[in-house]
């Protein structure tokens, strides 16, 4: 008598949810190629923000009738937004994210010897032919960095009039949603001449 009685009252719970046009949204969250699901991506839905489970999903109970906006975030991947109408019933929202391909890198130069900026030096990146990028030094109030480079490995050279060049290599990748960096000095003067 009483499994009767409790699964009536939750019969009777869920019918009452339904008529007050209490909801649930699911919002799945799997990555653009692969189709694998992501974990710990956060959604922000009706002022509130879940982390996916294991399954991608982020569940949000007890949702009114109306339309909503939703994001969906995850560092090293693109921001997804939308919007979703709940309308008698309960929700499941697929959303897809990509990956980012690029990244900032910033390039901290010293002076030989010292911690001054090396200002007026010739910061050049290249990556096989297929990227060649250059910077100078001390020419941007924000710092010195290049923009949206594709992840990769890259060559550089530092060059300045009268200073030995400076030449290294460095890999652009996600870096935990953090530009990258390169701390490195100017070439020392140069002592001798033709």
């Amino acid at each position: 008598m009483k499994g009767k009685i409790s699964l009536s009252i939750v019969a009777l719970l869920f019918m009452a949810m339904q008529a007050f046009g209490q909801f649930s949204v699911t919002i799945h969250v799997t990555e653009s190629g692969s189709g694998a699901n992501i974990q710990n991506a956060s959604v922000n839905f009706n002022s509130t923000t879940v982390l996916t489970n294991a399954n991608g999903d982020a569940v949000f109970a007890s949702v009114a009738n109306g339309t909503y906006t939703y994001s969906v975030s995850k560092t090293c991947y693109a921001t997804s937004t939308g919007s979703l109408t709940v309308a008698g019933a309960n929700v499941v929202q697929n959303v897809t994210l990509t990956a980012n391909t690029t990244n900032d890198l910033f390039f901290f130069v010293s002076s030989p010897g010292s911690p001054m900026p090396f200002n007026g030096a010739t910061v050049t990146l290249t990556n096989s032919g297929t990227f060649n990028q250059s910077i100078v030094t001390g020419a941007n109030p924000l710092g010195d960095f290049f923009t949206a480079v594709p992840y990769g490995t890259y060559t550089y050279t530092i060059t300045k009039p009268c200073h030995a060049t400076v030449t290294g290599t460095v890999v652009v990748n996600c870096n935990s949603g953090m530009a990258n960096e390169v701390f490195t000095n100017g070439g020392a003067a140069n002592t001798t001449n033709d």
